[in-house]
């Protein structure tokens, strides 16, 4: 289940147990067929100096409501992180 703040690009994830934590979008893509998003937690401010923690979730559409969800796979993790940083690297060229 998750809530937007569309103002910030925030999503506020549950788990299990229904406690909700704040995610910031980083960013939204295609990949293979699949909608990922890629997520860090929420933070007042970000130092440049320490890497962001980055989780990739799969997104999709249940009667009308988005849901993100971890992978299934490690190497579904590796590739979609791949894609992540190339996308990144094309942004930044």
């Amino acid at each position: 289940m998750a809530e937007y703040n569309e103002e910030r690009d925030v999503v506020t994830l549950y788990d299990d147990n229904n406690n909700g934590m704040d995610y910031e979008i980083i960013d939204v893509f295609e990949y293979n067929d699949s909608v990922y998003a890629a997520v860090t937690p929420l933070q007042d401010e970000y130092d440049e100096e320490v890497p962001l923690e980055v989780t990739m979730l799969k997104v999709t559409e249940v009667d009308g409501e988005e849901i993100f969800s971890v992978l299934e796979t490690e190497e579904e993790e590796e590739e979609v992180f791949q894609e992540l940083l190339r996308r990144d690297e094309e942004y930044n060229d």
